[in-house]
């Protein structure tokens, strides 16, 4: 390998590196927030949830920090065993699956959430959820 090709292997896996973050900032910049806090409330995800760090007076887990924390380890005792087994590490695709439709990706979860059908609307509350767990 010559040193000129040397190099050029070097930038190329930089590049792919640094692009594996770039869809994530371009999701951030397009991210209508106040879109996904109607979204929040009008699905009832407030009710039982919020993003104040240490907040645990809530029915549901703290979504502060969520994105990148597996499933079913805040500090919260009402996980149910069928999140805790799953073995998700919330993402956006993990929460777009959740959202979706909770049962199906964990048969007998606790959440009393049915799911969120509409892509376009779930793609919002995610956004938002990623925004706001920071």
């Amino acid at each position: 390998m010559t040193r000129h090709t040397k190099y050029q292997s070097r930038f190329a896996a930089a590049v792919l590196a640094a692009s594996a973050f770039f869809p994530a900032t371009v999701r951030a910049a397009d991210c209508d927030l106040a879109a996904g806090a109607k979204l929040f409330q009008d699905q009832q995800c407030a009710g039982c949830h919020t993003f104040v760090p240490d907040d645990f007076d809530k029915s549901g887990p703290n979504l502060h920090g969520v994105v990148g924390r597996k499933a079913g380890t805040a500090n919260f005792g009402g996980y149910s065993d069928a999140l805790k087994k799953t073995g998700i590490t919330w993402d956006s695709a993990a929460l777009d699956r959740w959202i979706t439709n909770p049962a199906a990706v964990a048969p007998g979860t606790a959440m009393p959430f049915a799911g969120l059908p509409d892509a376009q609307a779930r793609a919002t509350l995610v956004c938002y959820l990623t925004e706001k767990s920071r």
